[in-house]
C-alpha cells in the first residue's frame, strides 16, 4: 500500500486522539448497554487507529478488555504489563513467525504501542468490551512507575 499517513488520515476521516496519541475514528458503538459498578456502558465498540513515526499509543490503562487488529503498514511493538507480567509483543501481518495480526489486552493492564524501528505508519483497529469510556482511561505518568526495576523502567519510559 503506497499511501502516506496523511492520505490515510484524510481517506478514513481520522482525528487526533487526545492524551493517548495517534489518530482514530469510532466506526461502531453497540446500542446495547450494561450496568457496571462504575456506571452504564455500551457493550462494545470499534475504532480505526493509526500510529505514525511521531504519534504513538502512550502508556495507558483501560478498565475494559481491548482487542487490537492489524490492518496495514509497518509492524508495531506493544508493551503490556501489570504486577504479574511484563511483555513486549510484535503486531503485524508480514511475518507470522514473529508478528501476530491481533492481540488481546485484558482490562487493567498497562499498554502502549510504537512502530518498530524504521516504520512509517500502522493502521489497526480495536474493539473494546465494554465500549471505551473516558472515565475508564488512565494515562501513565513517569512517577507511577518509578518503583519498577531499572531495566523495566527504561523500557516503560519509551512509551510515556
Amino acid at each position: 500500500m503506497n499511501l502516506s499517513s496523511d492520505e490515510i488520515i484524510e481517506i478514513l476521516g481520522l482525528k487526533p486522539l487526545p492524551e493517548e496519541g495517534g489518530f482514530y475514528l469510532r466506526t461502531y458503538e453497540s446500542q446495547c448497554t450494561i450496568q457496571l459498578e462504575r456506571g452504564l456502558r455500551n457493550i462494545g465498540d470499534h475504532i480505526y487507529y493509526l500510529i505514525t513515526k511521531d504519534q504513538f499509543s502512550h502508556l495507558h490503562l483501560l478498565q475494559c478488555d481491548e482487542m487490537w487488529h492489524f490492518y496495514a503498514g509497518d509492524p508495531i511493538e506493544m508493551i503490556l504489563f501489570d504486577s504479574e507480567s511484563f511483555d513486549l509483543i510484535e503486531i503485524g501481518n508480514t511475518n507470522l513467525r514473529n508478528h501476530r495480526p491481533q492481540q488481546l489486552v485484558k482490562a487493567n493492564k498497562w499498554q502502549g504501542a510504537k512502530l518498530k524501528e524504521g516504520g512509517s505508519w500502522a493502521l489497526i483497529g480495536t474493539n473494546a468490551f465494554p465500549a471505551y469510556s473516558q472515565n475508564d482511561f488512565t494515562l501513565g505518568k513517569q512517577e507511577m512507575f518509578n518503583h519498577l526495576p531499572s531495566d523495566r523502567l527504561e523500557i516503560v519510559q519509551r512509551y510515556i
